[in-house]
């Protein structure tokens, strides 16, 4: 396979993943220092009875569903381009599929999280990591463990390839 194609297929990898974690920064920090024209749960637009609690969650999984379509429709692309050379395809394939289980990954330990009690979270995975996001002040040390064991039994990971961060 040709080194350009690797490189730029590696490349495009990382910005993709650099993406997503821009996109959880920047959505963490602006539910954290809201800008001066949104809306106060006051506001008279605000229905009652309308949620009005943070929506960091809903923000965080918006922008990495955005990521990744970005990502997989370039990657897509490759797939489909006829001119692009038949090793080049297959790694871009591979990169789909990877896609795939990652957000299948995701999906699953949320559930499993919210099964065990944990209201909101969020999960993000790579490869080799995960960070998972649960919506409390603290975490009691049971509860940090019931976390560590259902990442590390879903994903075969170690734990120090595990990180948990609460949010507020």
């Amino acid at each position: 396979m040709k080194k350009k194609t690797i490189v730029a297929i590696v490349g495009m990898t990382i910005f993709v993943l650099v993406a997503v974690a821009v996109n959880w920064k920047f959505s963490l920090l602006s539910n954290l220092f809201p800008s001066e024209g949104s809306q106060s749960p006051e506001s008279p637009s605000v229905e009652a009875g309308a949620q009005t609690e943070d929506n960091y969650f809903e923000n965080a999984r918006y922008s990495r569903s955005q990521s990744r379509e970005e990502a997989l429709a370039m990657l897509n692309e490759i797939v489909n381009d006829d001119a692009v050379d038949e090793d080049t395809r297959k790694n871009a394939y591979a990169e789909v599929v990877a896609y795939a289980k990652i957000t299948e990954g995701e999906a699953a330990l949320e559930n499993v999280l919210k099964a065990k009690g944990f209201e909101e979270c969020i999960v993000f995975l790579t490869s080799d990591t995960a960070t998972v996001v649960i919506a409390a002040e603290t975490l009691s040390d049971q509860q940090s463990a019931q976390i560590f064991d259902a990442v590390l039994a879903q994903t075969g990971f170690e734990s120090g390839s595990v990180k948990i961060v609460t949010y507020p």
